[in-house]
């Protein structure tokens, strides 16, 4: 971690530089420590290197030799790789489409879900590792659509680059269901004038519209397109057909439809 840079290149040159100017300096300490006769110091350091991720120990041996001496002293080089990096794992997140009103929600939610998690991706040792992440190449699934969306995390430091990941899910509402209304048939002759045909009419709509009773989906609501037809005219006869739409955030279900019939 002594040499820690950015480009793992440069940090091995800057190791082998280094382990030269090491080699130097104990030359010199020698040549600097010699007494007596005319003793020539040489060494058997040709530029190795050492693995700036792999490490272990360099030895140099020097020699000194006068007319009647030769000492080989040595010495060695020892580089100690980090402590491999450690790191706790980010969580899975799953919601529900029916937990937001639209799509910038949803999106802000994942959003904020990545935020925590990388703060709760804690990292120790390593050399100076740098926490990333993918989250700005992919987006939120669609609410309607519902499905998984992968984030990918990134650790890199001096000597290691780990990728973990985590899975943000949303979960479809079960699709409607609901009831279909029933058909209503009547006589003329049941009434005693128009207003009475209407009432009936109005209270079939209503008792139809009860027993639809639409379930699942998020929070669906109905409604019908009573108030722009009108009961048949009592003399006339006839059918008037009345259709129910049911919505909700993701379903549009617009093809209910049951007739009012006067004979």
């Amino acid at each position: 971690c002594d040499f820690d840079n950015d480009d793992p290149t440069v940090a091995q040159a800057n190791l082998d530089a280094d382990i030269a100017a090491w080699v130097a300096a104990q030359t010199a300490v020698i040549t600097g420590s010699l007494t007596g006769g005319s003793p020539a110091v040489s060494n058997d350091f040709t530029n190795q290197s050492i693995d700036l991720c792999t490490g272990g120990d360099l030895t140099v041996t020097w020699t000194i030799d006068d007319i009647c001496e030769t000492i080989t002293p040595t010495a060695t080089y020892s580089l100690t790789t980090p402590t491999v990096v450690s790191f706790t794992n980010p969580t899975d997140n799953t919601v529900q489409s029916c937990d937001f009103d639209d799509q910038n929600e949803l999106n802000t939610a994942f959003d904020n879900w990545v935020v925590a998690q990388s703060a709760a991706i804690t990292i120790s040792n390593g050399c100076s590792p740098v926490l990333s992440n993918n989250s700005t190449s992919v987006s939120a699934p669609l609410l309607c659509d519902g499905g998984t969306t992968t984030v990918t995390w990134t650790i890199t430091d001096l000597c290691e680059t780990i990728n973990i990941t985590a899975d943000f899910n949303l979960t479809l509402p079960t699709a409607i269901s609901f009831t279909n209304p029933a058909d209503n048939n009547v006589q003329s002759c049941d009434f005693d004038n128009q207003t009475e045909v209407n009432t009936a009419f109005d209270n079939w709509v209503i008792a139809q519209s009860a027993a639809i009773a639409p379930t699942n989906g998020c929070t669906p609501v109905l409604s019908n397109n009573s108030t722009s037809v009108s009961a048949p005219v009592l003399c006339d006869g006839g059918t008037t057909t009345v259709t129910w739409t049911i919505t909700d955030l993701c379903e549009t279900i617009n093809t209910i439809t049951a007739d009012f019939n006067l004979t």
